[in-house]
């Protein structure tokens, strides 16, 4: 690894490890804590995310200080896999937005999140005709988001766990070991 090289992640400090889930330069910081989010398997990884706010300014996020340094938050809490669903969602409301600019000037997406094993979206700083144009725009991604697995992107359906935790899995993800309890339910 060339010594001059930055953490992908972060940008700050000098790479000194390689990510296990991409080959990404990351340093021991970003490494550790993208470990620990992939076995809680709740956040997109950090790279996905800070992609996502950078196209669309309207998605939350915020700084805070975190082991005395600067650490950006950015409130998507679902799989890796939703990144292009979520992606199309925030095209369609751009175009909308683009469209209506008198009415759109607070939007903004206070989270993304996983719910039910559905896509879950927030937001604010809209009046009401155009939150419900937004809300059929959010409501398609969240039917869309009950048949594509929240981890890798294929076609899933919704499974459920043993405990009542609900998610939507491909055959191949629930054939990985962190997802071998989940089980089909029919729903409709």
């Amino acid at each position: 690894m060339g010594k001059n090289l930055l953490c992908e992640e972060c940008g700050l400090e000098k790479a000194t490890d390689i990510s296990s889930e991409d080959n990404r330069r990351l340093c021991s910081y970003c490494n550790k804590r993208e470990q620990v989010a992939r076995k809680s398997f709740v956040n997109m990884r950090y790279h996905l995310r800070l992609s996502l706010v950078r196209e669309y300014p309207f998605i939350n996020h915020f700084y805070i200080e975190d082991d005395d340094r600067e650490k950006l938050v950015i409130p998507i809490r679902c799989g890796d896999g939703w990144y292009e669903l979520i992606k199309d969602m925030c095209d369609e409301i751009k175009a909308y937005l683009q469209d209506n600019p008198e009415k759109t000037e607070k939007f903004k997406i206070e989270n993304i999140s996983e719910k039910y094993g559905e896509l879950r979206v927030c937001f604010r700083g809209v009046d009401i005709e155009t939150e419900k144009e937004i809300d059929k725009i959010v409501l398609y991604y969240d039917k869309l988001s009950k048949k594509i697995c929240e981890e890798c992107g294929c076609p899933g359906v919704l499974r459920e766990k043993e405990s009542g935790w609900l998610k939507t899995l491909c055959n191949d993800c629930v054939k990985k070991n962190k997802f071998k309890k989940y089980i089909y339910i029919a729903k409709e």
